[in-house]
């Protein structure tokens, strides 16, 4: 082989392996946004479409859904706020950067866990597809669904449960790699989480007292669709422009002010006053009680 053939084939080898390695360069997964390339892959599953079943009317009974009223409604209500604020968080996670991959692990391992309680087998997804079709089929028997109901009852229960648990490392997450450790001054993100967090706190309550009939399950869904929910719908219509009021720049403040432990265990408490006399801290005693007095319904 001649030197100048020789030179030609080391050039084209060098373009080669140049090209290729630009190549995998400006194609290689970004590793920051994991979290959000999981929510993305989760929106296209059928698991995830299922979940649409809770809502719709049920074919051949008209004005009837699964959810409309009773105590399958007031645990989809938790469960939708909880839901509704990790999917948010999720779509943020397209701004992460810089991520500390051990959080990001952790926050990847608990969203697998809640997915399979909220869209994998026998999930809350997968029994509203069975429910669904039983009751819109032929052999539906009324006196049947009581248990089928129960389970689904159940299974709410443990996707807000793993749903909490993805919150209580998502938050954090997402403060650190997308907002950089900045007070939140956003009025969407702030009412979300405040949302969640009551439910968070309905399920902290639940857990924490042996005497289920004493949990305070009114109160907790009085406030999400009589103060929050409203208040996220208005905001949407606008871009949220119009709660920039002064009542919520102090809401916003306090939040900031807070961890979110201190916010749960506010509204977890079984006597609001008591637990505000307990604090010792005075600044987070006066933060609490402007979130305490903002959710009041």
């Amino acid at each position: 082989m001649s030197k100048v053939l020789l030179r030609l084939v080391v050039v084209i080898i060098l373009i080669a392996g140049i090209t290729t390695a630009v190549y995998f360069v400006l194609n290689k997964p970004d590793e920051s946004k994991k979290v959000y390339d999981q929510q993305i892959a989760m929106l296209q599953k059928s698991g995830y479409k299922d979940y649409q079943y809770l809502t719709l009317e049920i074919k051949g009974r008209d004005g009837i859904y699964i959810v409309k009223d009773g105590d399958l409604k007031t645990e989809y209500t938790f469960t939708q706020a909880i839901k509704e604020q990790i999917e948010m968080l999720g779509f943020l996670c397209a701004y992460a950067k810089d991520v500390n991959k051990s959080a990001q692990k952790d926050v990847l391992s608990a969203i697998k866990t809640y997915n399979t309680s909220a869209y994998g087998k026998d999930g809350v997804a997968y029994l509203a597809k069975y429910i669904y079709n039983y009751e819109s089929s032929v052999s539906y028997d009324a006196a049947s669904i009581g248990g089928l109901n129960n389970q689904l009852i159940e299974a709410f229960k443990k996707m807000q449960s793993s749903g909490s648990a993805v919150l209580d490392k998502l938050v954090p997450y997402v403060k650190t790699s997308v907002y950089n450790n900045a007070k939140i001054d956003e009025i969407e993100f702030v009412l979300y989480d405040l949302r969640a967090m009551v439910s968070c706190a309905q399920i902290a309550q639940y857990d924490s007292i042996n005497d289920k009939n004493k949990v305070q399950t009114s109160k907790f869904e009085q406030c999400i669709e009589q103060k929050l929910t409203p208040l996220i719908e208005e905001g949407k219509k606008d871009g949220f422009n119009t709660l920039n009021s002064g009542e919520l720049c102090s809401v916003i403040s306090a939040y900031n002010a807070l961890d979110r432990a201190n916010i749960v265990g506010l509204l977890r408490a079984e006597n609001t006053a008591t637990y505000l006399n307990e604090q010792k801290d005075e600044t987070i005693k006066a933060n609490l009680t402007i979130i305490s007095k903002y959710l009041e319904v």
